[in-house]
């Protein structure tokens, strides 16, 4: 009887581990985020702070809908830039590289759009964005 007792709890608790691991690795894939707006010619479009849950050097943006040249990028809390920018006029995937991807581990960063050097007029744009390569 208390083996029986010991056997159910040892598989109990592999089993409570392994759904902890499970979870971790869900978490860690990142997840992806919808942004859409007018982009003006003057101020820039930032998406709400989300954060990056894994070690992934990239973040991704797929661009579903475009009327203008743009130029994409991630920030920080503070403001600062830390991926590459990408500059884009139509409906695109890319990836935005970042300077120090470990140091941005669970810390909250922004998607940031801005109109390209020759674009006079606001643009209006929309798709999803990840701040982790999300599959």
């Amino acid at each position: 009887m208390v083996i029986r007792k010991v056997k159910k709890l040892i598989v109990s608790l592999v089993l409570g581990a392994a759904i902890v691991s499970i979870s971790g690795i869900v978490n860690a894939a990142g997840s992806w985020y919808s942004y859409s707006g007018n982009v003006p010619v003057v101020n820039d479009y930032e998406s709400y702070p989300r954060t990056k849950v894994s070690f992934d050097d990239y973040g991704r943006v797929n661009v579903d809908n475009i009327s203008g040249s743009l130029v994409a990028w991630i920030e920080n809390s503070s403001g600062s830039n830390i991926t590459n920018k990408v500059s884009y006029s139509s409906r695109v995937s890319f990836q935005l590289k970042y300077g120090n991807p470990t140091y941005y581990k669970d810390k909250l960063v922004k998607l940031n759009i801005s109109t390209g050097t020759y674009q006079y007029t606001s643009v209006s744009t929309s798709g999803t964005w990840s701040p982790d390569m999300a599959s």
